[in-house]
């Protein structure tokens, strides 16, 4: 269970950091209901893209949905927060360790993630994204021998297309030999 007092610590920490004033105490059992989401249609695919859309991961096991509401109402007005739960399995109702956050303005958006990314929360730094950002994996560090590969995906295709070319060829000169 986490500690209120060394959780509110542990936000006027980050929020000195960030130069912010520290966010109001709200003496509620219960965060505040998000309104609906803004989001925009996107005409391709017919799913929704959300331009102030956050990701909010390597989040502690012991982070609640407070907790971030807490952490975020100062960077602009949240719009909607998606705090996700195991459904299934042995984790069943534990939280999955991410979230996402939106806000009214990209803006806003942005300075949430200009100032609070890299920062520990619980001994954890967040990592904060646009949910629209594509990760691109960097191979170099963990997989190294995939550089120095060239793909041969043409080669191999000619070389069987020869050979089945030249079994055909042999099957036909069989079948007219008989």
């Amino acid at each position: 269970m986490i500690d209120p007092k060394a959780l509110e610590r542990e936000m006027q920490k980050l929020a000195r950091a960030a130069q912010l004033p520290p966010a109001p105490v709200v003496h509620s059992s219960t965060p505040p209901r998000p309104a609906l989401p803004m989001s925009l249609p996107n005409s391709a695919d017919g799913k929704e893209v959300v331009a102030h859309k956050l990701y909010v991961g390597n989040l502690d096991m012991r982070v609640k949905e407070f907790h971030l509401v807490k952490l975020f109402q100062p960077m602009g007005k949240i719009v909607r927060l998606q705090f996700l739960w195991h459904r299934f399995g042995q984790k069943r109702n534990e939280p999955k360790g991410y979230c996402f956050i939106e806000f009214s303005t990209r803006e806003e958006a942005a300075r949430a993630k200009a100032l609070l990314n890299g920062k520990p929360l619980l001994g954890r730094p967040l990592s904060i994204r646009f949910s629209e950002e594509k990760i691109q994996p960097n191979y170099s560090i963990h997989r190294p021998h995939i550089l120095n590969q060239v793909p041969t995906g043409l080669e191999d295709r000619e070389e069987r297309q020869s050979e089945e070319s030249t079994s055909a060829a042999i099957k036909i000169m069989a079948i007219q030999n008989k």
